[in-house]
């Protein structure tokens, strides 16, 4: 049997995907108020393969996005992502997705 998963994303995908920005924005603007270390840190286990067969984009670059786009990046020193998937295919996959994602951030002093 075939995992048909990352065909595309399927309607609870989608409602989990829009939760979890919204939650993501709002953890990334409390921590840019009370972070000790200016520094962030987000994990993502079970990363898949970062975007779906249709193009739409999973969780990894979900978070990426977010970050480079949020208001709240200049507040961090260092932003980390670190992204883990046990199936070989699937991080093949997403290092193929994500290695030439860049945030785009500029420094202002």
């Amino acid at each position: 049997m075939t995992n048909n998963y990352f065909e595309s994303k399927k309607i609870h995908t989608k409602i989990k995907h829009k939760i979890f920005i919204d939650t993501f924005c709002a953890i990334f603007g409390i921590s840019s108020k009370f972070s000790r270390n200016d520094s962030f840190i987000y994990v993502d286990l079970y990363a898949g393969q970062g975007k779906f067969s249709d193009d739409s984009i999973g969780s990894p670059l979900l978070a990426l996005e977010t970050i480079s786009k949020s208001k709240y990046i200049h507040a961090f020193c260092q932003v980390k992502c670190y992204f883990s998937e046990k199936n070989k295919l699937n991080a093949n996959l997403l290092y193929k997705h994500t290695k030439n994602c860049q945030l785009n951030i500029k420094t202002i002093k």
